[in-house]
């Protein structure tokens, strides 16, 4: 075995499962510096839609015919009162 005649024993093990840890880490940390426009903000599930994107959204559907005046009126008061 490695640890018999000289060798480092479970220091050695230790050191080199935290530098391998740490290795990886900085790889990571590396990547995600080096690279970030990868990642698309819009695509995050988490993001709150913005009230003025729900407005422009009610404006589209009325302008395709979706919804009529009076129901357009009563959402849009909804939407700015919740403000």
């Amino acid at each position: 075995m490695m640890w018999w005649n000289g060798g480092s024993g479970w220091i050695g093990w230790l050191l080199m499962s935290v530098g391998l840890v740490v290795f990886w880490g900085l790889v990571v940390i590396g990547l995600t510096v080096l690279l970030p426009g990868v990642r698309d903000d819009r695509a995050d599930p988490f993001r709150r839609p913005e009230p003025q994107d729900a407005l422009r959204v009610l404006d589209e559907r009325l302008a395709r015919g979706e919804l009529d005046v009076q129901d357009y009126r009563a959402r849009r008061e909804v939407l700015r009162r919740g403000r």
